[in-house]
């Protein structure tokens, strides 16, 4: 009987630790795939804002700081880049404004720093872009990223 009872217990100790094992598991599985998902859509964003900037002609906003970035671009139209309710925003000429992230991240801040040059040939004009982006993994985790990049704009 005590056989049984020893036996029962080290059932129970395995059973246990496995579990724990495999929770741990599904835990990590679910931060990997929260915290890539993230990864891709600030690159992907990062890579929109890097794309009007090289086709910009002229800086409209911010003059300094700011949290929307609009520029004229050499072909014509305006381009604003800004964030409305844990979006961001793309909108080309009188295009409507168009969502460049998923649903399932959350944009929890953009800014803009607008460094004008100071004509001495060292210090061109630039843009630089500070984000950060959260997501929820499905345990009800929240993972945030910080997102930067400095772009120099050739005139």
């Amino acid at each position: 009987m005590i056989e049984v009872l020893v036996y029962l217990a080290l059932f129970g100790i395995i059973f246990g630790g496995s579990l724990s094992a495999l929770y741990a598991i599904i835990e990590s599985s679910d931060h990997n795939r929260a915290a890539a998902m993230v990864q891709e859509e600030g690159a992907f964003i990062i890579g929109k804002i890097d794309w009007i900037l090289n086709h910009a002609q002229s800086i409209q906003s911010p003059v300094h700081n700011g949290s929307t970035l609009a520029v004229t671009e050499f072909d014509g139209p305006t381009a604003t880049i800004t964030r409305s309710h844990g979006n961001v925003l793309i909108q080309r000429g009188s295009n409507p404004a168009e969502v460049l992230n998923n649903a399932n991240i959350s944009i929890i801040s953009l800014a803009f720093t607008h460094t004008n040059s100071l004509g001495n040939g060292i210090d061109p004009e630039s843009i630089e872009v500070q984000m950060m982006i959260a997501a929820t993994t499905s345990s009800g985790r929240i993972l945030e990223r910080d997102f930067y990049t400095i772009k120099y704009l050739r005139k």
